[in-house]
């Protein structure tokens, strides 16, 4: 951090940012502090942000403070440096290392425009990372003031918070999910899998040598495998539903009582049995 603070200048200034989220997304806010050369004292910056928003939001938010601070307080005309550090590497990748953003669009480009209208009036601006929590004051600083905007970010209006593509997805994903369970525990098919799988959110346990032998498992289970007659009956290709043991045919009845399959139940029997008895299943 010495190293990359350098050598202290009085037209030079650091800052530190960070941001702070009660529950994520949940009420976030936004610290920052700046230290200059000269003989003021840290100027102690800090915002709420949303009633709900994300971690990655505030920490942007925390950025921009700094940004906007420096442009309406024109310390561009006594500062030419200004290195903000952030303990955010997703905010430090997307800004420093062209990061394809998938949210917060707009901060991102209200940040970049800053930058721009800083540097065009004569300073020049450095974004950098941090270790979080690692006893750096002007970090520990940032955080302390990030979080005593906690109480008001839980007042803000819902106007106030940033939708993003993430957050549409995962709306439009609980409501397909919700119609989507609502429809199976409604329908009047697929009753044989449903006593399996009741809730659509569960997924099956791929616990099978290759998926030909898991979807195999998984047909007849549901009583829906096409190798079986009844399948083929009800699906116009054969006439009867009858096995050629003479019984009507059902998943329970190919698998446990069939005759003509009994020397390969016997052997699969046999095979279960071995490797349970193997040291190596125990």
């Amino acid at each position: 951090m010495t190293e990359l603070i350098g050598n202290t200048a009085n037209d030079q200034a650091t800052a530190y940012t960070d941001g702070s989220c009660m529950g994520n997304p949940g009420p976030c806010e936004a610290g920052a502090i700046i230290y200059t050369e000269d003989s003021r004292p840290a100027i102690r910056l800090h915002r709420p942000v949303a009633q709900r928003g994300s971690i990655l939001l505030a920490e942007l938010v925390a950025i921009v403070m700094v940004l906007e601070f420096c442009i309406l307080e024109r310390l561009h005309n006594t500062i030419t440096t200004l290195k903000i550090f952030s303990d955010s590497q997703s905010a430090v990748g997307l800004l420093t290392l062209n990061w394809a953003p998938k949210s917060y669009i707009d901060v991102i480009r209200d940040i970049r425009e800053h930058i721009e209208d800083l540097r065009t009036k004569g300073m020049e601006i450095c974004i950098l990372w941090t270790p979080g929590h690692a006893n750096i004051q002007g970090n520990d600083e940032a955080d302390l003031l990030a979080k005593q905007a906690a109480e008001e970010a839980t007042q803000l209006l819902p106007k106030n918070n940033i939708i993003t593509l993430q957050d549409v997805k995962q709306g439009a994903h609980k409501s397909v999910m919700l119609k989507w369970q609502r429809r199976w525990e409604l329908s009047n098919t697929g009753r044989d899998l449903f006593e399996i799988t009741p809730n659509v959110k569960n997924i099956p346990i791929f616990d099978y040598p290759t998926k030909k032998f898991f979807s195999i498992f998984i047909q007849l289970r549901t009583g829906h495998a096409t190798l079986l007659i009844s399948i083929k009956q009800r699906t116009g290709q054969n006439t009867t539903d009858l096995c050629s043991c003479g019984t009507k045919e059902t998943q329970q009845h190919y698998l446990t009582e069939c005759p003509n399959y009994e020397s390969y139940r016997e052997e699969m029997y046999h095979q279960i049995t071995k490797k349970l008895e193997s040291p190596k299943s125990l």
